[in-house]
């Protein structure tokens, strides 16, 4: 060997100088070749997949190790106009990158515009032109099909050095021009953001995300920052405002805003293992504002809420781990259980658990516009609290919903607001309502009322027929009625909007003693917490007894309830419907009166020119065998109260008399529905 070496070495060095120079001067041109060869293959593959078009003016290569692309534009097949511009992206690659496999050193992108425009529901201006499937196809997802494509990006990214990456100029446009009601438009507008991608010594990428946000007249600055920490493979993004941030994509389902101060995110593990993905994450959400009339006339305040997410799933199937929790202030609500059947018609099975509470903690969560008219509330003690879901939309008639309280020994309510005085209820008291005039107006509850009736006073056909189709657990539940709750979730499911309720006596009782009539989430919210302390603590009784704290809670809500307009307690009814006391009332008078509870308003909806009409006729005949069944009347009392005969004699009779036609369909469905709950 040594002898060859002796005798070629001046052959081996001419054709070692001469590879090194080939390498030197043809190679980078054969390189450069090659390279705009891969890119025009890509840019041909993005085209097929995206259906949309990329236009390049020019590729270029500054030194031997970078890469210059410049007036590039990526637009729809029928449209000129583009969807992304860039001045100039160029591209440094690593001059040994074919030894360690990270070939791109740095990507600079100059004057980057992308405009996005929501053309409808489901398209965008880039959104590639699909036939529609027919109604008949179910989804399905291939059993080949990647569990997560995020998680598997992600996982591949933080497993390597990544390039550093700057964005400068950075302008974007966002727009629903689609949405006839301008309120329901989001318009964001991106100016001179920049964006800054770089990698540390100890391969940890420092995220730095700054520019300014116009929405319509609300300018933001943007500060975000953030790390992709690749030895522990975490996302950690923080991201502030100066002012507060109009949320986008809630003001149509709002009906109203939502801000926010600042946002942190927060990845702690996203991996595949076969074919299931794991999930660990957490999701700030800081220093939140909800201004709604739907939610409260007030604009919400300082609401922190945060999710931790902790989540097994696959194709078709999410498993909630308990370690999952979603927080609001000081109030924390771990979650666990299964959805399944993702792809057709879900199936969940979940529990939300608050551990023990104190009540001061958790009254100083609620945000104040929540609370206006219990302002001051005061209760000692905690309490922990428990509930189940199962919800099945293939089965929708299996649905269940399970709840339990638990309040400590110590538990007792000190105040029920600065302006409630529960202790006056106990006796003869001033009922103070709104007219259909809406104007205010008083009565007496007690002896000084002409038309007071006390509930000992009260036939107990009368009562048992407002309690089976008003409230049929009124003695035993602390005011709420889980199987109503299911059930109302179940019917609100089926159609498909908000269609019923699931409000018992006490419910009704409450917000017409203490609330007004608005339709908010912050009357509702306070109905239920007021609902569940007055009957949980038994407040209408001094001794706090079970029984006569609901019978004073009946005895009240019969004498001040509506009965037709302006036409209130059972006294007034009786004698707006049939000239009689309460005490006289026969048993079909009775029924009537008790299944016109829920429409008082609009009474005469149910007879057609005087006579009641068939459908109505029915349930109250129904209500009628209830009444034997429970033994409230016997036998003979039944034969003699079927068929339902009555005759309307009072003030009222002549409001029904020319009443022409009835809204059949309305009332069929209403009557079916209260049937259900009452069986």
């Amino acid at each position: 060997m040594k002898d060859f070496f002796r005798k070629y070495w001046k052959s081996l060095s001419i054709a070692f100088i001469v590879l090194v120079l080939t390498v030197v001067f043809a190679g980078p041109p054969l390189l450069h070749l090659i390279i705009k060869d891969k890119i025009g293959s890509a840019l041909s593959g993005f085209g097929r997949r995206t259906g949309l078009l990329t236009d390049v003016g020019g590729i270029s290569f500054p030194t031997n190790t970078s890469l210059m692309l410049t007036d590039v534009s990526v637009r729809p097949d029928s449209s000129m106009n583009a969807i992304v511009r860039i001045n100039r992206l160029a591209v440094e690659f690593y001059l040994g990158g074919f030894m360690t496999g990270n070939y791109v050193r740095r990507i600079m992108v100059d004057s980057l515009y992308i405009r996005i425009v929501r053309e409808s529901d489901t398209s965008f201006n880039f959104s590639r032109p699909t036939e529609s499937a027919p109604d008949t196809v179910r989804r399905t997802f291939p059993a080949s099909a990647p569990q997560n494509r995020i998680a598997r990006f992600i996982d591949r990214y933080l497993s390597r050095k990544i390039p550093s990456f700057e964005v400068s100029h950075l302008f974007g446009e966002y727009s629903e021009p689609y949405k006839r009601n301008i309120h329901d438009r989001e318009n964001l507008i991106f100016k001179d953001f920049s964006v800054t991608l770089k990698e540390s010594f100890f391969r940890d990428a420092q995220l730095e995300v700054r520019g300014t946000i116009e929405q319509d007249d609300r300018v933001n600055y943007m500060i975000s920052d953030g790390t992709l920490n690749h030895r522990s493979q975490k996302i950690q993004v923080s991201t502030f405002f100066n002012a507060p941030f109009r949320i986008p994509g809630v003001s149509s389902r709002l009906h109203g805003d939502a801000f926010l101060k600042g946002v942190d995110l927060e990845v702690h593990s996203l991996f595949d293992e076969g074919e299931r993905s794991q999930l660990k994450a957490s999701l700030n959400l800081i220093d939140v504002e909800i201004e709604s009339e739907a939610v409260a006339d007030e604009k919400l305040k300082n609401i922190n809420v945060g999710f931790d997410l902790d989540l097994d799933y696959g194709l078709t199937d999410i498993e909630i781990k308990p370690a999952t929790k979603v927080y609001l202030n000081k109030i924390q609500t771990f979650l666990a259980g299964r959805i399944d059947h993702l792809d057709d018609e879900p199936r969940l099975d979940v529990t939300a658990t608050i551990s023990p509470l104190s009540m001061d903690d958790f009254l100083a969560s609620i945000p104040n516009a929540l609370m206006t008219r219990i302002d001051g509330m005061k209760v000692r003690g905690s309490f922990d609290f428990k509930a189940r879901l199962q919800l099945d939309l293939a089965l929708l008639d299996s649905t269940k919903y399970d709840v339990d309280v638990h309040v400590s020994d110590d538990f007792r309510v000190l105040s029920l607001g600065d302006s409630i005085d529960i202790i006056h209820l106990r006796d003869t008291f001033q009922y103070e309502f709104l007219t259909e005039e809406e104007q205010d107006s008083t009565f007496w509850v007690g002896p000084m009322n002409p038309y007071y009736v006390p509930l000992d006073s009260l036939p107990a056909v009368l009562v048992n027929s407002i309690l089976y189709c008003e409230d049929n657990s009124f003695f035993k539940n602390d005011g709420f009625n889980t199987l109503q709750i299911g059930r109302s979730i179940r019917d609100n499911l089926r159609a498909g909007k908000f269609a019923r309720g699931a409000s018992t006596i006490s419910m009704q009782w409450t917000k017409n003693i203490y609330l007004s009539r608005e339709k908010t989430i912050a009357r509702k919210f306070q109905e239920l917490i007021l609902t569940w302390l007055i009957n949980h603590e038994k407040l209408l009784d001094k001794a706090r007894e079970k029984e006569a704290h609901k019978k004073r809670l009946l005895e009240i809500y019969l004498n001040i309830i509506e009965w037709g307009p302006d036409i209130r307690g059972i006294g007034r009814a009786s004698q707006f419907y049939f000239k009689k006391r309460p005490k006289d009332l026969t048993v079909d008078e009775a029924v009537f009166l008790a299944t016109i509870i829920p429409n008082p308003k609009k009474y005469e909806r149910y007879f057609e020119g005087g006579q009641l009409i068939r459908k109505h006729r029915q349930f109250m005949e129904w209500v009628v065998r209830m009444l034997e069944q429970k033994d409230v009347i016997d036998s003979t009392l039944l034969l003699k109260s079927l068929p339902v005969s009555f005759q309307v004699v009072g003030e009222a009779r002549k409001l029904i008399s020319g009443y022409k036609s009835a809204d059949s369909l309305d009332i069929e469905d209403d009557i079916e529905y209260r049937q259900s709950i009452m069986e």
